[in-house]
């Protein structure tokens, strides 16, 4: 229910969890003298110099926002084969709300960045660090108890899972569990 940003350095590598992958190997092929490496944390640095002293927090909960409305489209879309169960379109409807929402929220930001509003920008930060928390469900994952998160969760793989409770819902076919897990995902939003 926090906020995370994965920051990394990507191309052909091509030993990824191998028996090659060793510090021999990044050292003489991989990234010769760590520049890749002292460049990364370089990068994270600067990262976390501009968290602790934004005046704005530079979480975008509208951009969040846009892609959860995303990920119940795709998901609401994958219910064609089969009667519609009850409940996605009013997770549809508080996905757009919550898109509406958080577009008034960063319009707000914007305006008590403009004037300097100290005091509404200390509101501000505290909702902006609440925001991802709401997402959180104490219940859990239908038989992953241990991933609480209703808009993403690992995967069976290394892909994460978009709106995990309702796609595997959905995955089931099981119309009073899409009902479910649509009315927990909209309670959330």
């Amino acid at each position: 229910g926090r906020p995370v940003i994965g920051l990394t350095f990507d191309g052909p590598y091509g030993v990824y969890h191998s028996v090659y992958d060793t510090h021999d190997f990044v050292s003489r092929i991989a990234d010769p003298d760590f520049r890749y490496h002292a460049a990364l944390v370089q990068v994270w640095g600067l990262a976390a110099l501009r968290l602790a002293n934004a005046d704005a927090l530079p979480i975008d909960p509208e951009a969040t926002a846009t892609r959860i409305v995303e990920y119940v489209g795709r998901a609401s879309g994958r219910v064609a084969g089969f009667d519609r169960p009850p409940g996605l379109g009013e997770l549809e409807a508080a996905a757009s709300n919550l898109k509406n929402v958080t577009s008034a929220f960063n319009r707000t930001r914007a305006f008590a960045l403009d004037t300097s509003d100290a005091a509404m920008l200390k509101a501000l930060n505290g909702q902006v660090r609440r925001f991802e928390r709401a997402f959180v469900d104490p219940e859990g994952l239908p038989g992953r108890s241990w991933y609480r998160h209703l808009v993403y969760a690992p995967g069976f793989a290394y892909e994460p899972q978009e709106v995990p409770g309702l796609n595997g819902a959905i995955d089931s076919r099981d119309a009073r569990r899409i009902t479910q897990q649509a009315g927990r995902l909209t309670a959330a939003l």
